[in-house]
C-alpha cells in the first residue's frame, strides 16, 4: 500500500542522492588507489613464470651438457626435452639461449658458458613490469649469474 499522508512518507527508509554520491566517490577513490597496486602485485607474481622457465632450461642444459661437449641451442633443447619451448608456460615471456662472456649475453652457447633470457611479450601486460621485462641467467664454468647485475635489478629476483 502507498502511504496516504505526508507524515507516513517521511518515515519511509532509504538513502538520499547525496549519500549515494558520497559513497560512490569513496568507492572510486579506493579503486584508484587499489587497482594500480593490485596490478603491480600481479606482474610481480607473473615473474615466477619466467623464473620457472629459466630454471627448466638451466636443468635441461645441465642434462644436455652431461652427454655432449657443449651447451645446446634452444631448438636442440626443445627436441631433446618436450617441456622446453620458445615461450613460457603462461605465454608472458619469450625464451632465448645465447652465449655468455661473464657479464653480457651474446653470440651462441659454448662448451663452458651460455645465457638463457626471458623477455616479456610486448603484446601482454607483463611488458609494463618496469625494469624487469628481461630476466637472464648466465652460466660460466658452472657459476650462475643473474643478469643484469645492477643493484636495481635485484628487486626483479624474489628470494
Amino acid at each position: 500500500m502507498l502511504p496516504t499522508s505526508r507524515q507516513s512518507i517521511s518515515k519511509t527508509a532509504g538513502f538520499t542522492l547525496i549519500e549515494l554520491l558520497i559513497a560512490g566517490v569513496i568507492v572510486a577513490i579506493l579503486a584508484l588507489v587499489a587497482i594500480p597496486s593490485y596490478s603491480n602485485y600481479v606482474r610481480k607474481g607473473r615473474r615466477a613464470d619466467a623464473v620457472t622457465m629459466l630454471t627448466r632450461v638451466q636443468q635441461a642444459q645441465a642434462k644436455y651438457r652431461a652427454n655432449n661437449t657443449s651447451y645446446a641451442t634452444l631448438s636442440s633443447l626443445s627436441s631433446a626435452d618436450n617441456s622446453i619451448a620458445g615461450t613460457s608456460d603462461s605465454g608472458y615471456y619469450t625464451i632465448a639461449v645465447s652465449g655468455f662472456d661473464g657479464s653480457t649475453c651474446s653470440g651462441s652457447a659454448s662448451g663452458n658458458a651460455y645465457c638463457v633470457t626471458a623477455t616479456a611479450v610486448s603484446s601482454k601486460s607483463q611488458q609494463k613490469d618496469t625494469g624487469c621485462t628481461t630476466l637472464s641467467l648466465g652460466i660460466l664454468n658452472s657459476q650462475v649469474y643473474q643478469i643484469p647485475v645492477a643493484s636495481s635489478s635485484s628487486a626483479c629476483w624474489a628470494r
